[in-house]
């Protein structure tokens, strides 16, 4: 075997012969319901959830303890195979007003928009991550937009829906969620790009669109299109800068520290004026009070695949009150005011709302019932050649087929 994509076709094509195979795929074609299985090592499960996605063919949403280890390791075995995404946890609290790390941002976005689009990927997440609210599933839809040589576009509408969308008008283009209009010339930088784009329109007509370089603002090559993603996860929509004003109201400032209290009348006042700034997404529960989760962009065929859910789902709620005390404490102190909304979902609503598709809960232990996957834990044989060398010699006797996996590529390529 040699190249990624014979080895990848190949262990894709070892893993239809899964004794699990059958069940699994009654499982799949059935109404709604959950299976019990175990036989899934977390070192296996990035390699299980892509070949379950593909030969379902359709979402695949992993819950796992470590999604952005999984994610690496699935991109690493299967990066042009079947479409891999990671929808993390944000680091910040709602309550906090801090604006999230952009990257954890443009990531949640790239999840939201590969769910949505309903062919087969592999989004990895875990509970936590979930309690944290996304954009809705209709306001996506209605104001993301693509743009593509050839089709004519309102330039003006254009830059209604990127404001709206989050982006910031410069001068000039320099950083992910900042557009620029001079003529007819249109930049923007969406953020799952590595490139700002360049959008040339004559008249109403997209003649071209090109990526660009910042530092030299010069093109670097032409595109066929582009899906122009939102650069925040909150949408500052005129009905929902209208609609947050009454709740808005109703935070009592009564016993809340002066310097707190002011700093929170000002960025309500900004709010108010439909205006973006770092931490707005601290307000998202009165801007959207419908709270949308992840569950919202998942397509009613997809699959869950949770592994070791009943530990995860208890220390998510071990962390919900823990935050839960952590907001009451800091009302006493004054340094939260009474009545605000905390602005995280529930893990109770959450583990509800995934009722509603059909479920693969590995556990790690077995019980009577449940169906075995087939996978078993290797040894690691880091420091350890003697026994490496003992173990692929016995396997090689045996016949097995033998798959060697490392990250010393270099060292193994030169020999020693």
């Amino acid at each position: 075997m040699h190249g990624s994509e014979s080895m990848t076709q190949t262990l894709l094509e070892l893993l239809d012969g899964l004794p699990a195979r059958d069940r699994l795929e009654a499982w799949w074609n059935a109404p709604i319901g959950s299976l019990d299985a175990h036989g899934l090592p977390s070192g296996a499960l990035p390699v299980f959830a892509v070949w379950l996605a593909r030969r379902a063919r359709r979402p695949v949403l992993a819950l796992v303890p470590d999604p952005e280890g999984a994610f690496r390791e699935a991109g690493a075995w299967f990066r042009d195979d079947v479409r891999t995404v990671v929808f993390p946890a944000v680091e910040t609290l709602p309550f906090d007003r801090l604006a999230p790390d952009e990257e954890t941002v443009r990531r949640r976005l790239e999840a939201i928009d590969a769910l949505g689009a309903g062919e087969p990927v592999v989004c990895f997440t875990s509970w936590t991550a979930m309690t944290r609210p996304t954009l809705a599933r209709e306001a996506l839809r209605r104001w993301g937009f693509r743009l593509q040589p050839g089709q004519t576009y309102a330039v003006a509408d254009l830059v209604r829906r990127l404001t709206t969308l989050g982006y910031r008008r410069e001068a000039l283009v320099q950083g992910r969620g900042e557009f620029s209009l001079r003529g007819g010339i249109l930049d923007c930088f969406p953020p799952d790009r590595r490139r700002p784009l360049r959008s040339e329109f004559f008249g109403e007509e997209l003649e071209s669109l090109r990526e660009f370089e910042v530092e030299s603002q010069g093109s670097v090559g032409d595109i066929a299109g582009a899906r122009i993603l939102p650069a925040a996860e909150i949408m500052l929509t005129p009905e929902a800068v209208t609609g947050a004003d009454g709740p808005l109201r109703e935070i009592d400032f009564g016993l809340t520290l002066p310097e707190v209290r002011d700093q929170w009348l000002t960025d309500i006042e900004r709010v108010r004026s439909g205006a973006y700034f770092d931490g707005i997404e601290g307000f998202q529960a009165y801007l959207d009070p419908t709270q949308p989760t992840l569950f919202d962009h998942l397509p009613q065929d997809a699959l869950i695949l949770s592994l070791d859910g009943r530990r995860s789902v208890t220390q998510a709620e071990q962390r919900e009150q823990e935050l839960q005390e952590l907001v009451a404490v800091e009302i006493e102190r004054g340094e939260l005011p009474k009545g605000l909304r905390p602005g995280l979902v529930s893990i109770a609503s959450l583990r509800q709302a995934a009722g509603g598709w059909r479920r693969l809960e590995v556990a790690r232990g077995a019980e009577i019932g449940w169906l075995d996957l087939g996978f078993e834990p290797v040894d690691a044989y880091a420091g350890r050649i003697d026994a490496f060398s003992d173990r692929v010699r016995t396997d090689a006797r045996a016949k097995s087929r033998l798959l060697i996996v490392t990250q010393q590529e270099p060292r193994a390529a030169g020999g020693s």
